[in-house]
């Protein structure tokens, strides 16, 4: 939907465009309604079909349409008084926000228990140990100590590519994001993830959703220097690296971690390069008392970062 007019001698185009999302989910589609002047957008309003749950008695299709009328009728009616509260008014942008800036890295490691000094630590610091010895720069983070907000399941994020929630996770998207190897070190909890990465893996929905829109022909999402852009692809490959413990003897331990770390990489389109997994934790305590393993861990993570 269209329309062009001219009020005091100025152009003004208000247009409402639908984007065809299928590809990603069934039925997603999002809905941009902008009203611009000499090709500046001037106020903008986003919303897609997932943000409406099924009791909600209105539709993304519906709710953008009614606003496309609204504007459309306070232009009409009152054009300067109207376009400039349009302009002024944040709640069409809200969802648009600058990321911080993030420190570039090589290697992101990502420590997923929640004990400083356990057998995950001991990995995490083999891991640094190696990539520094090889040149490379490396950040260990560390969830637990972190404020994360879980993910709610809005879709807001497949609007503008960045999370409603502003907090932590965006060091960890940020750091990721300018990194080319990202080592996941977790211990199996309850036969999956800790809460810690599981909060990251589900956060990361944001990082999916920029990558995807981005290419989107006209659409602009906003780059972590606040500088928009309408192509914001993954400009590198990144790959991935998981080590992880399990207390209890046989690999079986990890058959339902594994699916979630692989579907993690997947859906953030990092490249799964290799696992080093260790069971028996429980009556071993000490991973580095493990023969060979700490050899083992430290050349797949040499072999990885310089391939």
């Amino acid at each position: 939907m269209k329309n062009d007019f001219v009020k005091n001698n100025i152009r003004y185009s208000l247009i409402l465009k639908r984007y065809n999302l299928t590809a990603m989910y069934p039925e997603m589609y999002l809905y941009v309604l902008t009203l611009s002047s000499s090709g500046n957008v001037l106020a903008e309003f986003r919303t897609n079909t997932y943000e409406y749950s099924p009791t909600v008695p209105y539709s993304a299709d519906q709710t953008a349409c009614k606003l496309y009328s609204v504007w459309m009728e306070g232009i009409e009616n009152e054009p300067e008084e109207y376009i400039e509260y349009l302009e002024k008014n944040e709640y069409n942008k809200r969802k648009r926000r600058e990321r911080p800036e993030t420190d570039s890295k090589d290697a992101v490691i990502i420590q997923g228990s929640p004990r400083p000094d356990g057998n995950c630590a001991i990995i995490s610091g083999w891991v640094k140990e190696t990539l520094e010895s090889s040149g490379l720069s490396c950040k260990i983070i560390f969830p637990d100590d972190m404020i994360i907000h879980p993910c709610i399941g809005c879709y807001q994020c497949y609007n503008y590519g960045c999370c409603t929630f502003k907090d932590e996770m965006d060091e960890i998207i940020g750091s990721v994001k300018n990194s080319s190897l990202l080592i996941v070190c977790t211990p199996v909890y309850t036969d999956t993830v800790p809460a810690g990465i599981k909060i990251c893996i589900d956060r990361f929905q944001s990082y999916h959703a920029m990558n995807k829109i981005a290419g989107i022909r006209g659409l602009q999402i906003t780059e972590p220097s606040g500088n928009n852009r309408n192509v914001n692809k993954q400009k590198k490959e990144i790959k991935g690296l998981l080590f992880s413990v399990a207390g209890r003897k046989g690999k079986s331990n990890f058959d339902h971690l594994l699916p979630v770390i692989e579907a993690f990489f997947a859906n953030a389109k990092i490249r799964y390069s290799g696992r080093v997994l260790a069971d028996n934790m429980d009556n071993i305590r000490d991973i580095s008392k493990c023969k060979n393993l700490e050899d083992k861990i430290k050349n797949l993570t040499k072999k990885t970062a310089e391939s």
